[in-house]
């Protein structure tokens, strides 16, 4: 059986992580292009935190485009 505590505490952790490495990231950085074809750091930060802040996938659901750039 999946053990979903171990596994919550574990995502928390990378968040708090990823919180912490972003923290640092000046304004010059957060436009440098991503290993994402056509995305910014900016980009993928905000799709990362985006995604956080969204139980399972419910945009990609409800068909919505273009949150993430609403959201940052």
């Amino acid at each position: 059986m999946v053990d979903r505590t171990a596994i919550w505490r574990a995502v928390h952790e990378e968040r708090r992580r990823l919180t912490s490495d972003l923290q640092g990231i000046s304004p010059e950085e957060w436009q440098t292009p991503s290993l994402g074809w056509g995305w910014s750091v900016h980009d993928v930060g905000a799709h990362l935190t985006d995604s956080a802040s969204r139980p399972g996938s419910e945009g990609v659901k409800s068909g919505e485009t273009g949150s993430v750039r609403r959201s940052v």
